[in-house]
């Protein structure tokens, strides 16, 4: 696939198919165990484990999600926000992640505009040469859900902020309802799943992504 795109939004709403995606930082910190992780090795609350970031997003690519979303979060305010979100400044991780990653559309869920000046920001989330959503915030309905997936794929829905744990038959019940209302994407976030970040990865690559990209086949027509 060439890095360069008329719009990469396209790759992100495609005709008759709903894209998952997954959101920065690729770690569980908000589950009990992986907060426990974090008070061990002595970690802030919201900052993340990044010690494994290049393995992880590299499994996120080679499963082909449709994008990776990083948002912006320039001061980290233990006391009253609590979160560092994808802990490093969003353009230069951007620049990492196009040099690491073949598929993926980048994409900025937030970014803390009059922090920066506008050329700046247009010349850094250059889509054409990044394959990046950067910036983007039309042509495509898209949405986010906090994901905590259930080891059990037939566990019913028990709700929560922003967020629900779910087996992934209710997961995909879940993008088929949201695709029928006109959603394009869903941002995933994992930061509160109970299971390890790669063996959800693993899970959502294997059994939902393939039922996702077939039923997109055959509402579309294709082969």
């Amino acid at each position: 696939m060439s890095l360069v795109q008329d719009n990469a939004l396209d790759l992100i709403a495609r005709p008759g198919q709903i894209t998952p995606g997954i959101e920065l930082p690729l770690d569980h910190d908000g589950s009990p165990a992986g907060d426990a992780r974090r008070q061990q090795e002595g970690r802030p609350y919201g900052v993340p484990d990044l010690s494994h970031y290049p393995e992880h997003v590299r499994q996120i690519d080679e499963a082909r999600f449709a994008a990776l979303w990083l948002r912006d979060v320039p001061v980290f305010d233990p006391r009253h926000f609590g979160d560092a979100g994808s802990v490093y400044d969003p353009f230069v991780n951007l620049g990492y992640l196009a040099g690491a990653m073949k598929n993926v559309v980048l994409g900025t869920a937030a970014v803390v505009l009059p922090l920066r000046h506008p050329m700046m920001v247009a010349k850094a989330a250059d889509f054409r040469s990044l394959r990046s959503a950067a910036g983007q915030g039309r042509g495509a309905f898209i949405s986010a859900f906090r994901l905590d997936l259930a080891d059990d794929p037939d566990e019913g829905v028990t709700p929560r902020r922003f967020a629900a744990r779910l087996g992934r038959h209710a997961f995909l019940d879940h993008m088929a309802r949201l695709q029928g209302v006109g959603g394009d994407h869903l941002a995933v976030l994992l930061r509160l799943s109970r299971r390890p970040v790669p063996e959800v990865i693993d899970e959502l690559a294997t059994d939902v992504l393939p039922h996702l990209n077939s039923a997109g086949a055959q509402k579309t027509g294709a082969a």
